[in-house]
């Protein structure tokens, strides 16, 4: 089985100088942890998860060793999330992420998504993003899709 036959198609995508605000609207609005991120041509050059957003958000342990305001000034901390707020996806995200095309096998797919700890992988065809496939996709595909039954 090959990516291109259990990808999505219907992707959303944000461009670098997207707000990471939007961003993390589109992500919460369509019930997805991360976005790819196109240029003006549509070519993949990054991805933006809430990984990245978090990774923004929080002092890393150099800054908090370095800085006692981190343990002891929440406002200090929320004027930083302000800050992260206003800033671009070209800010915060992953560049040269990780990409397959629609001829990649689908458990090549999903073994890079385990090697890298990644939750999906953006699907290209010269360079252009044409959808994406993540872990749900892998296992639908794969295991079979399930249907949650509330009548027991």
């Amino acid at each position: 089985m090959r990516v291109g036959q259990v990808m999505s198609r219907q992707v959303v995508a944000v461009r670098p100088e997207t707000t990471v605000e939007e961003a993390n609207r589109l992500m919460q609005e369509n019930h997805v942890s991360g976005l790819p991120v196109v240029d003006q041509a549509g070519e993949l050059v990054g991805m933006i998860s809430e990984g990245d957003l978090i990774r923004c958000l929080l002092p890393r342990y150099a800054e908090i060793y370095d800085d006692d305001r981190y343990a002891a000034d929440f406002e200090f901390m929320e004027a930083r999330a302000d800050f992260v707020r206003r800033a671009t996806v070209r800010d915060v995200m992953t560049a040269g992420a990780i990409a397959v095309t629609e001829d990649t096998p689908v458990l090549k797919a999903a073994a890079v998504m385990q090697m890298k700890g990644i939750k999906r992988i953006p699907v290209v065809r010269d360079g252009k993003l044409v959808g994406i496939i993540s872990r749900a996709d892998i296992c639908s595909s794969l295991l079979g899709k399930t249907r949650l039954d509330s009548s027991g």
